[in-house]
C-alpha cells in the first residue's frame, strides 16, 4: 500500500532543498558566516544541545509516573535518545514508533495509553508555549491589539477544552466499557490527577521552553545577528507551536517555512532563519552522533572485561 503521507515528506523535502540550494546560490554570502564561527563556542552548543536530551528525559520520567511508572534517569535518557534519533533521520514519528514499543514491551503500556499521555503533554505545551508566546509579544509591544486579542482568546479556550476533556473522560470512563476509549482516558486523565506530579510536568515544560529560548538566543549570538531576548523568546516558542504538525524527518523545511512566514512577529530575515537552522540541525544531528559513540564504546568495553 503507497504511504501518501511518507511521499508528500520526500517531496515536501525535495521542493525545500531545491529553493534552499537556489537562494544560497544567489546569496554566496550566506556561506561566509559559518567560516567566522568560533569552534568554542560550537562546543558550549554542543553541550547545551546534550543536556537537553537530559531535560526530555525527566520529561518522560515525571510523565510515565501518571502511570505509576517509575523510570531512572539513566533509561529515560536512553529512550529520550533514540526517541531523537528516529525522529531526525526516520521517517514520520519514527522516534515515538520506537518509544511505544519500548513502553510497551517493557511496562505493559498500550498503544491508547501511550497516544493519550503524549497528548495530554501535548496539551501542555502548547499552552505553555502560548502562554509565553502571549507575555513576549505584550513586552515587545510591536503586535497588534487583534493579535493579541486571537492569543489570548485561543490560550482561554485551550485552557477551558482542556478543562471540560479531563473531566468528560472522567465521566465516560466510568460509563463505558471499551477499552480503547477506557485505556485513552485513563491515560489522558491520569496527567491531570495526581496533583503534585501535574506540577512537575507543567514546571518542566515551562523550563524546557525557556530552556530552548536561550538556545536560540545563544546561536544568535554566535552570528552576532543582533537579535534580542524578546525576539529570540517569540521566534523560539513560534518555532516549537510549528513542530507539533511534524510532517518530515526533523521537521526539515516545513519548520523553516513556519519561521519566515512569521517574521511580522519576531522579525528575524529569511536569511537568518536559514543560517542558524542548519546550525540547529548540525548540532542536533553531532549531539545523536556523540551520544551513539559513547553507547557504542560503552558496549565495546563491556565485551572486552
Amino acid at each position: 500500500m503507497i504511504n501518501l503521507r511518507k511521499i508528500f515528506s520526500i517531496i515536501f523535502i525535495g521542493i525545500f532543498t531545491y529553493f534552499l540550494i537556489d537562494f544560497i546560490q544567489q546569496n554566496s554570502g550566506l556561506l561566509e558566516n559559518f567560516k567566522k564561527l568560533n569552534f568554542f563556542l560550537l562546543i558550549i552548543l554542543l553541550l547545551l544541545t546534550l543536556l537537553n536530551q537530559f531535560i526530555k528525559g525527566y520529561v518522560n520520567i515525571y510523565l510515565f509516573n501518571s502511570l505509576n511508572i517509575s523510570m531512572k534517569l539513566k533509561e529515560s535518557f536512553e529512550i529520550s535518545y533514540k526517541n531523537t534519533l528516529g525522529n531526525l533521520i526516520g521517517p514520520i514519528k519514527a522516534g515515538a514508533g520506537y518509544k511505544l514499543h519500548y513502553m510497551n514491551k517493557n511496562y505493559n503500556v498500550s498503544p491508547t495509553q501511550f497516544v493519550s499521555l503524549n497528548t495530554a503533554y501535548s496539551v501542555i505545551s502548547i499552552i505553555v508555549s502560548i502562554f509565553i508566546l502571549l507575555i513576549t509579544l505584550l513586552l515587545a509591544n510591536n503586535t497588534s491589539p487583534a493579535s493579541i486579542e486571537l492569543l489570548i482568546l485561543v490560550l482561554f479556550a485551550l485552557s477551558i477544552s482542556t478543562f471540560l476533556g479531563v473531566n468528560l473522560l472522567l465521566f465516560f470512563s466510568k460509563k463505558v466499557s471499551i477499552n480503547i476509549i477506557s485505556n485513552f482516558a485513563n491515560g489522558f486523565k491520569s496527567v491531570y490527577l495526581n496533583k503534585l506530579n501535574f506540577i512537575y510536568i507543567l514546571l518542566i515544560a515551562l523550563f524546557h521552553q525557556i530552556y530552548s529560548i536561550f538556545i536560540i538566543f545563544f546561536i544568535f549570538e554566535i552570528f552576532s545577528f543582533n537579535i534580542d531576548l524578546l525576539s529570540s523568546a517569540i521566534y523560539s516558542t513560534v518555532g516549537s507551536l510549528g513542530n507539533f504538525a511534524n510532517i518530515t524527518p526533523g521537521n526539515i523545511g516545513f519548520y523553516e517555512l513556519v519561521m519566515i512566514s512569521s517574521n511580522f512577529l519576531h522579525g528575524v530575515s529569511t536569511e537568518q532563519v536559514l543560517i542558524s537552522s542548519v546550525l540547529t540541525r548540525a548540532i542536533s544531528y553531532c549531539s545523536v552522533v556523540f551520544i551513539y559513540i559513547y553507547y557504542l564504546s560503552k558496549k565495546l568495553i563491556q565485551r572486552t572485561q
